[in-house]
């Protein structure tokens, strides 16, 4: 199960990790991607205007991979 909350900095590298992965997706299929824009991108989880899907029982504050 998901809940949907507002990010907030904790949030940070979770959010850079996923924008890399999607980077990497881009760019293997010769898209454009944002990375060099994903420092800033990511810092936006703690502004109020970005959501996340959070695992049931995870916590903002649980390690990342």
């Amino acid at each position: 199960m998901f809940t949907m909350r507002p990010a907030n900095g904790a949030d940070t590298p979770g959010v850079a990790l996923m924008i890399t992965a999607r980077c990497d997706w881009m760019e293997q299929r010769g898209l454009e991607s944002w990375r060099e824009n994903v420092d800033d991108l990511a810092g936006q989880a703690g502004s109020g205007s970005m959501w996340v899907h959070e695992a049931e029982g995870a916590s903002s504050d649980a390690p990342r991979s």
